[in-house]
Parts: structure tokens; C-alpha cells; sequence
């Protein structure tokens, strides 16, 4: 009879161990491949379902002027808003142009 030491028994266990640790984590991965075959499709249907534009309460249409869209604007009000944000942001940009520091 061969007699197995100590250390080599613990080897083989640890071997037999690992073994089955990879048979599950290949079971696994098995069942995972399938899962994704079966739902390949499915994922690549999206509804287009897309809400219509906001209306203002009097039925309007937004205003799109770029960088902005208004609401409950008419055309020639929304061009004054315009010009006064765009008058705006100017004036912003000067007061931080004035307040750089130059290190």
C-alpha cells in the first residue's frame, strides 16, 4: 500500500477543490452565454415613443432660438428675450474679462 503524506493529501484536496470551483464558475458561464443568446434580440428593440413639443397654455409652439427654446413667447417676444439675454451674457463676459488676474 502506498501511503500518501500529509502535505500531498492536503494538495489533492486542494486540487479537487479548485476543480470543482472551475466545473461551477464553466456551469455558470454556460448558463449565462445561453441567457444572453436567448435575450440578443429583445435588447435590440427600443419603442420610439418621444412626447410631442411643450405647447404654452394658448397652444403655441416652443421657440427655438439655439441655445434656447421659449415658452409662452410669441415670435416677436421671444426675439426681444433674446436679444436681452444675449445682451446679457455679454455683459457677464466683460465683468469676468475685467476681473482676470495675470499671474
Amino acid at each position: 500500500m502506498i501511503s500518501l503524506s500529509e502535505s500531498e493529501e492536503d494538495e489533492e484536496e486542494d486540487a479537487a477543490a479548485l476543480d470543482a470551483r472551475i466545473a461551477a464558475i464553466e456551469a455558470k458561464a454556460a448558463r449565462l452565454r445561453a441567457k444572453r443568446a436567448k435575450t440578443a434580440g429583445a435588447a435590440d428593440v427600443k419603442p420610439k415613443v418621444s412626447p410631442g413639443p411643450p405647447f404654452d397654455w394658448e397652444g403655441r409652439p416652443p421657440i427655438d432660438k439655439g441655445k434656447r427654446v421659449y415658452i409662452d413667447f410669441d415670435e416677436e417676444g421671444a426675439e426681444e428675450e433674446e436679444e436681452r439675454m444675449l445682451e446679457r451674457e455679454k455683459l457677464e463676459k466683460e465683468d469676468r474679462e475685467r476681473n482676470v488676474v495675470v499671474l
